[in-house]
Formats: structure tokens, C-alpha cells, sequence
């Protein structure tokens, strides 16, 4: 198809190809660097080839943190906020919630979430459906939270390409400062955020270098009913905390 004939032109575009050989983030662990070499070859093992060679799996429980705790536990206190890579989004999800729940509680803050606003055809869905839609998980909502925690001093990380040439994009990396809500019924719906993003060269009057405005955008994700798929539009604010993410996010 068209597609295998844009994938043909691509790489007949390709004069030179580069063999990384040696693995240089973890070149000092000779016997981690020699698993990811077995690995990529394809001859990776599940048990020991000798009394001498330990297997993949004894390999990789030396690099477990409760092994650092033993051996360094000075540098295993610097792992205490360090970002978790993960496959599922829903396990994201959960060890972010439960990271802001502990955040919240060490600083002695409130927690709150701004709840998102989901529209039909362009008309709000009843309280009964976006109680349900908040539920949902964010692998069925384009990566959308329902409930959104936001508790100032959180690190979190940009959703959206919301000004690339200012270097705020999706992945920048930041820390939450304040939030603006509008209050409807007894939720809260963030209607600005000011993030912290070292790197952002944007300066708005008023604020402090780096601190920038985030706000609201519209997503849009697939319902499946019993009949039919309903689209439904999500308003929400471009933001993820930033103790866990995907490996595509990640990338």
C-alpha cells in the first residue's frame, strides 16, 4: 500500500548506519551490560549456565533498591522521589495518586483534584454520566485524568504542545505552583495553573521567570455504548504529576 511505499522511501534515504557497541550509561556493571547483550542476541537464560555465571533473573534481583538499602543506604534515600518508568497506564495512575496523597500529607496541605468537564454534541452530560466518566481510567480517555490531584510543590509533567517555541511541550518537566478553580456543584474545575518550567524561555508580566500559565484544553476519546460509539469531548487541564510515566511518555 501506499504506507509500505512511503516506509520504502524513507530508508532508501539512508546512507549511513551507526552500530552502538558498548553500552556506556552502565558500563561500569559488567554483569548487567553482559545480560543486555545476551538478551539483544537473543540468547538470554533463565537458569545459570554455570556454577560460576549467575542467570538473567539473579541478575536482575541485584538490582533491586532493597539490595542498595543493604549496601548504600545513603544513596538509596536519593531514590525517594525518583520517577518510575512503567508499561500500563493504570499503574501510573495509582503510584502517582498515592505519591500526592503522601505529598499532601507531608506538607501539611489540603487535597484537592480538578475534576474534568465532559460534553456530548456540545451539551454537558448529566451528574450521573460524569460521575461515571471521572471513574474511567486514562488508557480509555486519551490519556486524560477524571480527577485530577493538584496540590502545589507537586513535580508534574506538560500534556500538550502548548508553546513549543518557548520550550513548553509535551514532556516538559516542571512544579506546580498554584491553581485557579471555578466552583459548580460542589467541584472543583481548574481554570488556570501556574507551573514552574526551568527550561521555558516564555516571561509573562507579573510572574516570576520560569513560571508559566497552564490552561484547560479539549481532548476527545471514543464511548462505546450498547449500540453505538459516542465521542465525547473532555476538558481538563494538560498535566500529569510526575513520579510515575509511561515508557512512551518517558521516550
Amino acid at each position: 500500500g501506499q504506507s509500505a511505499l512511503h516506509g520504502t522511501f524513507l530508508w532508501q534515504q539512508v546512507d549511513t548506519v551507526i552500530k552502538l557497541k558498548q553500552n556506556w550509561r552502565a558500563k561500569d556493571d559488567i554483569l548487567f551490560v553482559e545480560m543486555l547483550n545476551r538478551i539483544c542476541m537473543g540468547r538470554a537464560r533463565k537458569v545459570a549456565s554455570s556454577t560460576r555465571q549467575l542467570s538473567n533473573y539473579d541478575v536482575l534481583k541485584s538490582q533491586r533498591l532493597s539490595k542498595l538499602k543493604e549496601s548504600s543506604p545513603e544513596e538509596f534515600c536519593s531514590f525517594k522521589d525518583a520517577p518510575v518508568i512503567m508499561m500500563k497506564k493504570v499503574l501510573r495512575d495509582v503510584i502517582n495518586k498515592s505519591k500526592v496523597c503522601s505529598f499532601t500529607h507531608e506538607s501539611n496541605q489540603q487535597y484537592k483534584v480538578s475534576s474534568a468537564q465532559d460534553r456530548i454534541a456540545g451539551v454537558d452530560i448529566t451528574p450521573q454520566q460524569q460521575r461515571r466518566m471521572w471513574k474511567m481510567g486514562s488508557t480509555d480517555t486519551n490519556d486524560v485524568i477524571g480527577e485530577l490531584p493538584l496540590i502545589p510543590g507537586i513535580s508534574v509533567m506538560i500534556t500538550e504542545n502548548a508553546a513549543t517555541s518557548c520550550k513548553i511541550m509535551n514532556g516538559s518537566r516542571g512544579t506546580l505552583k498554584s491553581v485557579t478553580y471555578k466552583l459548580n456543584g460542589g467541584h472543583r474545575y481548574a481554570v488556570c495553573a501556574l507551573v514552574n518550567i526551568p527550561e521555558s524561555t516564555l516571561h509573562v508580566p507579573g510572574l516570576d521567570n520560569g513560571v508559566v500559565p497552564i490552561l484547560p484544553v479539549i481532548t476527545s476519546y471514543k464511548f462505546a455504548t450498547g449500540e453505538k460509539m459516542i465521542n465525547i469531548r473532555h476538558t481538563q487541564l494538560p498535566i500529569l504529576p510526575r513520579w510515575a510515566f509511561t515508557d512512551l511518555r518517558y521516550r
